[in-house]
């Protein structure tokens, strides 16, 4: 990006190579602001504002003391989906899938492209009304790789944790449903011993 002419390198804490295209037009709709009269954004404002952003649930890694990493990511639609599984091929490691999803949600263009690099996958039901049953994902993917149906968020996790531990994984990634990660999320900071939100 470019500021009065000049590039501008800017340091962002959010992962994922979608998020640096969202803050690049984040900031190309400030400079359009400051260019009709708004007040003017200078280069130290943006990088104060880009260093202090935070997204929960957004290719959020929580450690476990074992050294179990979860990445936990709200990707609820195909476009998410495609995003988390481009970032996750760029990491080129195999990892345990934890999913789950609301009924409503378009679950045939989300699970495929996180099913590929999964080692094994582990379905949930999230904490909603809304839910979509786990065994109705099971019975429509063609994984080739062990799948579990554990429709408890807190069960579907340790069962996650364990098969990542067995088949010596470092990742578990957690994915889907807000609801399901905002489920997971709350247990996991609570099991990696860390306060507040």
């Amino acid at each position: 990006m470019r500021l009065d002419g000049r590039p501008l390198e800017l340091a962002l804490p959010l992962a994922g190579a979608h998020q640096a295209d969202n803050a690049t037009t984040a900031l190309a709709a400030a400079l359009v602001l400051a260019a009709t009269g708004f007040p003017a954004i200078d280069a130290g404002a943006m990088h104060r504002g880009l260093a202090a952003v935070r997204w929960p649930g957004r290719l959020e890694t929580i450690a476990l003391p074992d050294g179990t990493e979860v990445l936990l990511d709200a990707a609820h639609n195909p476009h998410g989906a495609a995003a988390l599984a481009a970032t996750l091929a760029r990491l080129g490691e195999p990892y345990v899938l934890l999913f789950g999803a609301l009924a409503d949600k378009q679950v045939g263009g989300m699970l495929p492209p996180l099913a590929d690099g999964a080692a094994a996958i582990v379905l949930a039901r999230p904490d909603s009304p809304r839910a979509l049953d786990p065994a109705i994902l099971a019975a429509g993917l063609d994984a080739g790789v062990e799948v579990r149906v554990e429709p408890e968020p807190r069960a579907a996790l340790a069962a996650a944790l364990d098969l990542a531990r067995r088949l010596g994984l470092p990742r578990v990634v957690a994915c889907g449903s807000i609801y399901l990660i905002g489920t997971l999320r709350a247990h996991l900071r609570e099991l990696a011993g860390v306060a507040g939100g």
